[in-house]
């Protein structure tokens, strides 16, 4: 695994054998990064980080922050290896090794607002469903913020109050970018 674009492109990333997991390919990445266009000076949040990849893309190609959620102990210890590999800039990022719900309790009790929102948690686990409920409902995106999420089939029908912007199926799993109605 590797950043595919931008300042950092080409540094490979510290990898983790869970089997609850699996890291974004290149080619849904590659994706996901067309359809999101110029990042300059946009401030995301990579939840449910894992080995940081989404994030670490992000600033790669010129977001100027990203915020980064992992839980698991030993794969935070990977992402933060990671950060040390790439070369990311201390100042860039902020990460915390938490729950995903706390970690957005804590964005919205500081008032934070996000440009993008990457969101691929274990499928399983349907964890996506209720991070996006959360971040729809407290109003955790920018004017024009979007989400992007990482899924497998039959998710679409659990999400209320959402613009589909693009919805992709790569193999057995499917990128959609979205957004709120309201805004």
């Amino acid at each position: 695994m590797r950043i595919i674009a931008g300042k950092y492109k080409y540094k490979r990333l510290f990898e983790f054998n869970v089997p609850t997991t699996r890291p974004t390919s290149d080619k849904v990445k590659e994706s996901l990064f067309d359809i999101l266009g110029d990042l300059d000076d946009t401030t995301c949040l990579d939840l449910f980080a894992g080995t940081g990849a989404l994030g670490l893309e992000a600033l790669s190609r010129g977001a100027k922050f990203c915020y980064f959620v992992e839980q698991n102990l030993d794969i935070y210890k990977i992402l933060v290896k990671n950060f040390q590999n790439v070369g990311v800039e201390k100042n860039s990022v902020n990460v915390l090794r938490c729950d995903y719900l706390k970690a957005l309790k804590g964005y919205k009790s500081k008032n934070l607002k996000f440009d993008v929102i990457f969101i691929d948690p274990p499928y399983k686990l349907d964890l996506a469903e209720k991070a996006i409920d959360f971040i729809l409902d407290n109003n955790l995106l920018n004017e024009n913020g979007l989400i992007c999420w990482e899924h497998d089939k039959g998710k679409l029908e659990k999400i209320e109050h959402y613009n589909i912007i693009k919805h992709k199926k790569y193999g057995s799993i499917y990128l959609t970018v979205l957004n709120d109605y309201a805004k």
